[in-house]
């Protein structure tokens, strides 16, 4: 199950509680604070509060655990100690993908779907048991469909700690804050140079595709490949623009009005920003996915 750069695999309660997801073993690890841990909870199965194919999780500001299951297409809800509560299927409601909590406990998610000649993206906000409560925004991606186009963009969004939400298509670089109601707050545009495809990263991609694909090569990556924001509202754009040794991506930021802030290479990849802390997923020498945590420190001028 490939996992989506922007899917989040790393939650934070309130009191610096960690929960990681291994969507291979199929369970969800607890961590207290300091790095120890408290609790696994969840396992491989189809029965009450077992796991298929975990893909990203999240917290609510009721404290409850929300776990989406690609393969079954359900959502689980847990406590923070990890006791099951209850599933809803997700399979009556077209391509759904990306879910997060909003404020009131309602859930948001990513509704992709297949036209003719386009695909529909729609941030659409539900109650719990999925019944629709309304469209945030939409945004129209042209597509032929005889072909696959390599590197795909992506409708990309993440939620504020005030319900507004921040969204974006990376064929353009132009960010878009939205209310709870879907009225837009503000934009932020920035100019870039497009980076090249280069061959490494194509014959890595095309190990995924059988040699007779219809494929549509670009020579060059969209604007950028995700975003992440934190609670203090300050976004991190990571770009395809690579750092010195190659080993990360240079991250725009901008601060909680949309104001450019700088450009900083990072050799991981943000999963989550919470209390100047950066929390992350790498891989060791041995191939062994590790969390991380850093101390973020801000100086200002």
């Amino acid at each position: 199950m490939p996992i989506r750069k922007d899917q989040p695999t790393i939650a934070v309660d309130e009191n610096e509680r960690i929960y990681v997801l291994d969507y291979k073993e199929c369970h969800i690890k607890i961590f207290d604070r300091a790095g120890n841990h408290i609790k696994t909870f969840g396992r491989n199965g189809q029965g009450p509060g077992e796991l298929e194919a975990p893909l990203s999780l999240s917290i609510s500001n009721n404290n409850e655990i929300m776990v989406e299951d690609a393969r079954i297409r359900r959502l689980h809800f847990f406590t923070l100690d990890g006791d099951y509560k209850s599933s809803v299927s997700t399979a009556i409601r077209f391509r759904m993908l990306k879910f997060n909590f909003d404020a009131h406990g309602n859930i948001l998610c990513l509704n992709a779907t297949n036209r003719a000649t386009d695909i529909l993206y729609e941030i659409c906000l539900f109650d719990r048991q999925l019944n629709p409560i309304r469209t945030i925004a939409s945004y129209i991606y042209p597509l032929s469909f005889s072909s696959m186009h390599v590197f795909t963009p992506m409708l990309h969004y993440s939620v504020y700690s005030d319900d507004s939400i921040l969204y974006g298509f990376p064929d353009l670089y132009k960010l878009i804050i939205v209310d709870h109601y879907g009225h837009e707050v503000r934009s932020i545009e920035k100019e870039y140079s497009p980076i090249e495809v280069t061959a490494k990263e194509l014959e890595s991609f095309l190990k995924n595709f059988p040699s007779n694909a219809n494929l549509r090569i670009p020579a060059f990556h969209n604007a950028y490949r995700y975003f992440t924001v934190d609670d203090k509202g300050r976004i991190f754009v990571q770009t395809w623009e690579r750092s010195k040794n190659g080993r990360g991506y240079y991250q725009d930021i901008f601060d909680d009005t949309g104001e450019f802030i700088a450009s900083i290479p990072l050799q991981v990849d943000p999963v989550l920003w919470k209390k100047n802390k950066l929390y992350t997923v790498e891989e060791d020498e041995n191939g062994l996915q590790i969390m991380k945590r850093y101390k973020v420190l801000w100086q200002m001028e």
